[in-house]
């Protein structure tokens, strides 16, 4: 009888092993297919077109003028090499692989002077105060051409547009018997430029592009020397941050 009971259970659970087998097949096919998936829906997140898509960005970064483009001449007040280059991008992408942008940039210096003692100056000391500032602002129009369709897309561009230069030293000397001058050595003018440029858009998100941009410009001469510089000429590298509407 034990023997009768131990030969069906073994029968039974040879029975049942095929189909315990194919049933951890499974399971493990289907493990492999939702690895699978997720793996692809973490792909597909990036992988969209921007054709027909606007794009709006902020860039900061460093600009410097090249050697030649510097006055040798004395001047009232120089104009650091280094320079603070802020910019604001409104790009209409009309391809997957070619963007139009328009930008305005901002880069302003300035020396303020400190304020002088005021009970020096009841007591009728001399006062002798100096500040100045300036900088241009770049608008400029410009194309993209994109090498890769992939989330790093690298790019090189070329753009054209007009330069706005403006200046201005003040001095202001005397005392309170004899009277405070003031005097004001203001400057504008407006010149053409033209850029290249490269660098990689690179996407965290579906709404947000990451950009890198290196960027060479260069003008025509000034009508006089601005701060030291005789032409805007330059390179110029850029962090920013892009929204995708």
């Amino acid at each position: 009888m034990k023997k009768y009971i131990f030969t069906t259970l073994i029968l039974i659970w040879t029975a049942g092993l095929p189909a315990l087998i194919a049933q951890t097949y499974e399971w493990e096919i289907d493990k492999h297919e939702k690895k699978e998936q997720a793996k692809q829906k973490a792909i597909d997140q990036y992988d969209f077109s921007l054709d027909k898509r606007w794009e709006i960005k902020l860039t900061y970064g460093k600009w410097g003028i090249t050697s030649s483009a510097k006055s040798m001449e004395d001047e009232l007040f120089f104009l650091p090499a280094q320079m603070d280059h802020w910019q604001l991008h409104g790009t209409w992408h009309l391809a997957e692989s070619l963007s139009a942008d328009l930008s305005i940039g901002f880069q302003i210096e300035r020396d303020v002077p400190s304020r002088a003692n005021i009970f020096s100056v009841i007591l009728g000391d001399e006062v002798e105060i100096e500040g100045s500032g300036g900088g241009f602002i770049p608008i400029d129009v410009g194309v993209r051409y994109y090498l890769r369709k992939d989330r790093f897309r690298p790019y090189v561009g070329v753009s054209q547009g007009l330069l706005m230069i403006r200046s201005q030293y003040t001095q202001a000397t005397g005392n309170l018997t004899n009277g405070i001058v003031r005097t004001d050595y203001s400057f504008q003018d407006r010149q053409w430029f033209a850029g290249m440029k490269a660098g990689f858009d690179y996407r965290a998100s579906k709404s947000i592009q990451l950009n890198l941009n290196i960027f060479y410009t260069w003008s025509n001469a000034f009508l006089e020397p601005v701060g030291g510089f005789l032409r805007y000429e330059g390179l110029g590298i850029n962090l920013g941050m892009a929204i995708l509407l």
